[in-house]
């Protein structure tokens, strides 16, 4: 606390008191810290996707799916970062979800086709998001991904990371 008494904006102060309140079982409380704290730790900082995972796990310890999913979505993987943390902390939140039995298949084959270029099966699993889940702003932002992907022009020819043709399935 007397990290952020002196800079209330300070991410890894603010990371640092929700592992404690997790680690105390704390959790509705840690939901509170975060979310009160949200302005100073989350404007310009690469390290906010992780503040939020934390946000997500407290979530999950409560049962509450649907705001981990939204999150998951928004801004767990919502920016599309390259950031390697990151990258650990969507698979590692996917697979958590998954443990508790939400059906989040769709959503780890949409990374995994993005990562491989296969654009039109990226396409198809955002658009099969889109209809399951129409307010989900992650199929937008993975929409502009496979944009990005086919750089910027017409979704029709499939590239890879090589700029080799990739194979549809």
């Amino acid at each position: 606390m007397l990290a952020l008494e002196h800079n209330r904006r300070d991410a890894w102060a603010v990371h640092a008191v929700a592992h404690v309140l997790e680690m105390q079982g704390r959790i509705a409380e840690g939901v509170r810290w975060l979310e009160q704290r949200e302005p100073d730790w989350s404007p310009e900082n690469f390290f906010a996707v992780h503040n939020y995972w934390h946000l997500a796990l407290f979530q999950l310890e409560l049962g509450e799916h649907a705001p981990v999913l939204a999150l998951y979505d928004a801004k767990v993987r919502g920016g599309g970062s390259e950031v390697i943390m990151g990258l650990l902390d969507a698979s590692a939140l996917l697979w958590r979800l998954q443990l508790v039995g939400v059906d989040v298949l769709d959503l780890t084959l949409l990374e995994a086709a993005l990562r491989a270029g296969q654009l039109s099966l990226a396409r198809g699993l955002t658009q099969s998001r889109l209809d399951k889940k129409p307010n989900s702003p992650a199929p937008l932002q993975m929409l502009a991904r496979i944009y990005a992907a086919a750089g910027g022009s017409r979704l029709g020819s499939e590239r890879g990371a090589t700029g080799r043709e990739a194979r549809s399935v």
